[in-house]
């Protein structure tokens, strides 16, 4: 096996295994910390944080890729 195979095989296996990983980390905790507040719901003492709604967490982008998935596999089957 060539350098230039080993390398493109050890780069797909590196890639296939991110990708798997991220995915349980989405089904395992679908939510992440909002950024903007920082997980507290509020922008400043008295004002709630336009991007989570107050609520301090966010839905991961991974979990929306799967939902959208779910859903055009229901809107398409009996």
């Amino acid at each position: 096996m060539t350098f230039a195979a080993a390398a493109s095989y050890f780069l797909a296996v590196m890639a296939l295994s991110a990708t798997t990983g991220y995915l349980l980390v989405c089904a395992a905790s679908p939510f992440g910390t909002c950024r903007r507040c920082g997980g507290t719901g509020r922008k400043s003492a008295f004002v709630m944080c336009r991007r989570c709604h107050g609520t301090g967490g966010r839905l991961r982008s991974g979990r929306r890729v799967v939902n959208a998935l779910l859903d055009t596999r229901d809107r398409f089957t009996r």
